[in-house]
């Protein structure tokens, strides 16, 4: 839910579920008390400020809560985990249309994450119970550049630093001909990467799996190749072809030298694409429909 005064905008939210899990995951009893409880609740406050007719500033700040508990018995012993989390953060946004063929925006972010921690535990002895807060810093800068009536480039650049994972440096480019109101072709490029979670860096389980202190981020770039044309007046349909690479992929593997578990880079997956969906929207009551077709190969 929200609410919304001239450049005042205030959300928040809460979620709570409960699932069974009657398949017997992890070598679960089928008819013991196999069950998982999760929640969320937030907190979003941003104000934009119009500093000239072109130009504007947009502070945000937030704040997260989750929470998760199981329980999983097995051979006659009660098994539980959790896990919580809660960070809060905030950025600054610049926006600027620089003359009639620029648009810039820049912006700052922190985050900190306080509580970042796992539990393991069953009816005689805790396994594992530890806290990894960390927190990261983050520039970002994007400028849209109208090179004709109908083109327009953009490039971006973003900085992340985290203070237990490293830093990151991840461009995007795009080139974008629209040839009518409703039609366009691009031509797109991207980085991006995915930082190791908490269980993957840092659990341990005595005698059955080990954490990798020296685990790296996985990467992925990407390129695509889209087109959008507006075939008659209710039915729009739209082509993409992509290439992906992704290097240092993590994964679960056995380390033949001690026979325990460990998280690690195992390497590089490779992949091509292409997906063309055909939507209709009615053009009273605004009702949509759509069919797609995916088609995927991928190589690691």
């Amino acid at each position: 839910s929200g609410i919304s005064h001239n450049n005042f905008k205030l959300s928040a939210g809460f979620s709570s579920r409960s699932k069974e899990i009657p398949t017997g995951a992890f070598n679960t009893d089928l008819k013991g008390d196999v069950e998982s409880f999760d929640g969320r609740y937030y907190i979003e406050v941003s104000y934009r400020k119009e500093l000239k007719k072109n130009s504007s500033l947009l502070f945000n700040s937030y704040y997260d809560d989750y929470s998760y508990t199981g329980s999983y018995p097995s051979g006659g012993v009660n098994y539980f985990d959790a896990s919580y989390g809660r960070w809060g953060g905030a950025e600054i946004q610049y926006y600027l249309e620089a003359g009639k063929r620029n648009i810039i925006t820049a912006g700052v972010e922190y985050k900190h994450v306080f509580r970042s921690d796992y539990k393991e535990w069953d009816d005689d002895s805790t396994h594992f119970d530890q806290n990894f807060p960390f927190s990261f810093f983050s520039l970002y800068a994007q400028d849209q550049v109208k090179l004709a009536k109908n083109l327009n480039f953009t490039a971006g650049l973003r900085y992340d630093h985290y203070s237990i994972f490293g830093k990151s440096v991840s461009p995007r480019l795009a080139l974008v001909y629209r040839y009518s109101t409703a039609s366009s072709l691009k031509l797109l490029y991207s980085e991006a990467y995915r930082i190791p979670n908490m269980y993957e860096s840092y659990y341990e389980s005595y005698d059955s799996h080990k954490n990798n202190p020296g685990i790296r981020s996985e990467r992925i770039h990407t390129t695509e190749l889209a087109w959008s044309h507006k075939l008659t007046g209710s039915f729009i349909g739209s082509l993409s072809l992509y290439r992906f690479s992704i290097i240092d992929l993590i994964d679960q593997v056995l380390d033949e030298v001690d026979g325990l578990t460990t998280f690690t880079n195992i390497g590089k997956a490779t992949g091509n694409g292409a997906e063309y969906e055909l939507r209709y929207k009615h053009p009273v009551n605004k009702n949509q429909a759509f069919l797609s077709l995916s088609l995927q190969r991928t190589k690691d």
